[in-house]
């Protein structure tokens, strides 16, 4: 059964390897920007390390953290044995599991070379996105609900927010620190 589209909603949009090269590229300026906050909020946090690898990057910022993974690897050339092993030095030296993200448009031998390498699935990521070219802000009031920008006095809840509100374990203080920051 087809879902009627809304009147001027513009041509669809499908997912393809251009869409997902600028969503993949989303989060790989996101880990950039995390170690660049963290380098000027955080200096002695001497741990945190992103590298390059396979078109992507990988991240390490602190013992526990959730922000330690690859990201983007496949989106701009092919993933090698010889990328993947050295994601596994990368975050084996740190004594940190190894976690990569996959794009399912990816070439499907990445996948496949995991694999064969032992890697299973452990969850799956949707990204949602809106086309933003006709869109108009709809503002409406709310009793009681006010929206602004964070500010440093406001850290301290907000990172309470992310750490209890988007993972299943606790975070340890020194993954908050580098998060509050």
């Amino acid at each position: 059964m087809n879902t009627p589209r809304k009147k001027n909603a513009g041509p669809p949009i499908f997912a393809d390897i251009k869409l997902a090269r600028r969503l993949e590229a989303g989060e790989v300026f996101t880990m950039h920007a995390y170690v660049a906050s963290t380098h000027k909020n955080c200096p002695d946090n001497k741990e945190i390390v992103l590298k390059d690898v396979a078109g992507g990057v990988m991240l390490y910022a602190i013992a526990g953290s959730p922000a330690n993974h690859a990201v983007g690897m496949g989106m701009r050339k092919p993933v090698t044995k010889r990328d993947i092993a050295r994601a596994e030095r990368f975050y084996f030296s740190r004594n940190a599991p190894v976690e990569i993200s996959v794009c399912p448009i990816t070439e499907l031998n990445f996948a496949q070379m995991l694999g064969a390498r032992g890697y299973r699935i452990t969850e799956y990521v949707n990204v949602l996105y809106r086309n933003m070219q006709d869109w108009k802000p709809v503002l409406k009031q709310s009793k009681g609900l006010k929206v602004s920008k964070n500010r440093p006095e406001d850290a301290e809840i907000a990172t309470n927010l992310i750490a209890d509100g988007f993972t299943d374990h606790t975070l340890p203080p020194a993954v908050r620190a580098t998060t509050r920051a």
